[in-house]
């Protein structure tokens, strides 16, 4: 949000104007220039039109103009901008005007003279339909009188009423205005009417009338669901709403009642007759038919709000798959951090096979419920039982899942981690890769290795290149304890390794090593394997161990507590990868200021020299003992520095970066 303040002393009387395109705010403002001079009142616009109309805010440099970036899940963004609009005011009495009002040549005095004298917290005044309209006068009450529904296209309020109830509720999309008022009088200030604060609006033609109508009817819901004690009284006073919300709610009956029998025939002939009944009730509107229409339009909204409140509401972003991994938990949490509302896909049922086969049903409301983006990090819960067949099915499965999230207007975003799965997932993993990058909106790779593979194996070049940040640890429990410092190497190093145990991970090359290095190193495994994986690890150890190697292993899961502990009592951290992608290990340990022994693989190349020590593939284990031998005889001076580049570089991107970078890619999907 940037901000354009004209220069003027402190105001008492603040105008705002909420906007998004709306070229009829020049009118606007050219009335309520004069107006705004003679009171010394200070006129906002809170623009959230991206600076599509900046050639009007140059041509009004005495107007305040602020430039609003709407959240790019929300749709509508009127409470937002209104609350963002009066914290920034200077008044002490707050006068609002929609964007293409016309206020008459004394608004703005009349309508805040019972403000500035005290003798009011909360006015409001008659808007009249400029053109043909549905409707005539809108609020057209003698002064003084209780206006109970009063929008915020001619409304005046105190700052005090403002900061009592906490501003407009932001959970709204339309009718925060009417909450407004709920709220304002159930905290004492009610609305009074003032006749001279006269308004002219265009509602516009008719096709953005019927939208208004559908967001009105949908907020309607909205207030009876937040405001259960005031629901009759909401009735009451729009008993419209529920009466064409049964019309519409019985237009399948009357359809099929006449094939039923002459019962059925006499409620269709009702059904129909009430149209010319209601647009005669109408008749003293200057257009019966148009307030007919909006009407049916709301009534039909009321059904889908009370839908959408039946089934709940979404996230606008879900993470897939729900996964505890520390990548998943830092994103979901930083964005949180920056306002974006995420979630992680959860399961329907206990059995995973009817989760992966419900799943397409799922995503069919998912958009209705206020789903936006689909995040595809991993593809690994798509599996389903039955090999070759249920590898084949799955892949079937998976296509139709990514088609029908597409159909129903969701976004994709994959996040590529690995080239390929580390356990094999459906019949053909590359093909099924292929397929979801091909049809994903956005794609985002951890590193330039990752994006050049998505480009030569996925044919996807426009790819957002967002790097893994650190994971960030607890303090280990010695220093908490002892306040230590990190701590030079000893004389028998601890090189240890850790995270999920994979065939991939080839750590059984760094045990093989361990009775070669007995006298200068200690070798350390922490994580959870596969049990395949494990057992063979455990006999590499045993065969180690006879060669007189010091090895120890704890096979289970590290709470982030205790790979603290672990990291904080090694002095090298080491990955023999078979192949990697990406390692949010190794960032990890990095993070940490535990200098890391890596292979040399292509991918790992943007860890500069000064934090790792390399050892080459294709040396095998000659190679990796080389590196061992090589980092047992670091000076302390040398280690230092080494643990220093290494912690600079895992801190150079945080996960507030990457959220803030999510968030850009985000917002220009949900625009396109």
């Amino acid at each position: 949000m940037s901000t354009t303040r004209a220069h003027s002393k402190r105001a008492k009387v603040s105008v705002i104007i909420v906007n998004k395109d709306e070229l009829q705010i020049q009118r606007s403002l050219d009335l309520l220039k004069p107006q705004c001079e003679a009171l010394g009142a200070e006129c906002l616009v809170l623009d959230a039109s991206t600076k599509r109309l900046d050639f009007i805010r140059l041509a009004n440099p005495w107007v305040t103009w602020i430039d609003y970036e709407p959240p790019f899940w929300r749709s509508s963004t009127i409470p937002l901008q209104r609350n963002v609009a009066v914290r920034a005011s200077q008044g002490e009495v707050i006068a609002f005007c929609d964007a293409g009002g016309e206020p008459d040549s004394n608004w703005l005095s009349s309508l805040t003279d019972s403000l500035l004298s005290g003798a009011a917290d909360f006015v409001a005044g008659p808007i009249r339909s400029l053109g043909k309209g549905a409707y005539g006068v809108v609020n057209d009450l003698p002064d003084g009188e209780v206006v109970e529904w009063p929008p915020t296209a001619n409304l005046g309020f105190t700052r005090k009423l403002f900061d009592s109830i906490g501003g407009f509720d932001e959970r709204y999309f339309y009718t925060s205005d009417i909450d407004f008022a709920i709220r304002s009088k159930s905290a004492g200030f009610v609305c009074r009417s003032v006749q001279a604060a006269g308004m002219a609006m265009n509602w516009g033609p008719l096709r953005l009338n019927s939208r208004r109508s559908w967001r009105y009817g949908r907020g309607w819901l909205r207030l009876m669901s937040y405001h259960p004690s005031k629901r009759w009284w909401l009735i009451k006073h729009s008993p419209y709403r529920v009466v064409y919300a049964a019309w519409v709610l019985a237009a399948p009956i009357a359809l099929f009642a006449p094939v039923i029998d002459a019962y059925g025939l006499v409620f269709t002939a009702l059904w129909l007759s009430f149209p010319p009944v209601m647009i005669i009730n109408n008749r003293k509107l200057p257009s019966p038919a148009s307030a007919f229409i909006d009407h049916v339009i709301g009534g039909a909204a009321v059904l889908v709000g009370a839908l959408k409140l039946a089934v709940g509401e979404l996230e606008p972003m879900r993470l897939v798959p729900r996964d505890e991994s520390p990548y998943i938990q830092g994103l979901q949490s930083a964005l949180g951090e920056i306002g974006i509302p995420v979630v992680q896909s959860h399961q329907l049922t206990l059995s995973h096979s009817l989760n992966v086969l419900l799943e397409p049903l799922r995503l069919i409301g998912a958009r209705l419920r206020g789903n936006r983006i689909i995040h595809i990090h991993w593809t690994y819960p798509f599996r389903l039982p039955g090999g070759k067949f249920g590898r084949g099915f799955a892949q079937i499965w998976f296509y139709i899942y990514i088609i029908t999230a597409r159909a129903n207007g969701l976004k994709i975003v994959w996040t590529m981690h690995n080239r390929l799965p580390h356990e094999r997932v459906f019949l053909n993993d590359l093909k099924a890769q292929k397929f979801l990058a091909s049809r994903a909106m956005g794609i985002i790779a951890l590193t330039e290795s990752s994006a050049q593979i998505i480009a030569s194996q996925y044919l996807r070049k426009d790819v957002e290149v967002i790097p893994h940040p650190a994971i960030l640890l607890p303090i280990p429990s010695a220093n908490k304890i002892q306040n230590q410092t990190l701590k030079a190497p000893s004389e028998q190093k601890v090189f240890s390794t850790f995270g999920l145990l994979r065939k991939y991970k080839n750590v059984e090359m760094l045990i093989n090593i361990a009775g070669q290095v007995s006298g200068s190193a200690k070798i350390r495994i922490a994580g959870l394997p596969s049990p395949e994986y494990g057992d063979l690890l455990a006999r590499h150890i045993n065969s180690a161990k006879l060669a007189g190697g010091n090895v120890e292993a704890k096979f289970a899961y590290l709470s982030e507590q205790e790979l603290a502990d672990f990291l904080d009592s090694s002095d090298f951290a080491v990955f023999t990868f078979h192949e990697i992608t990406n390692s949010g290990s190794v960032m990890t340990a990095l993070a940490t200021g535990l200098p890391c022994i890596i292979p040399n693989h292509q991918s790992l190349n943007q860890i500069p020299t000064s934090a790792v020590i390399r050892f080459d593939l294709e040396k095998g284990e000659n190679g990796l003992r080389e590196a061992l031998l090589s980092a047992a005889s670091m000076t302390e001076l040398e280690y230092q520095a080494m643990s220093d580049a290494a912690q600079k570089f895992a801190k150079e991107y945080s996960w507030l970066e990457v959220a803030r970078s999510h968030n850009s890619l985000f917002r220009r999907l949900i625009r396109a």
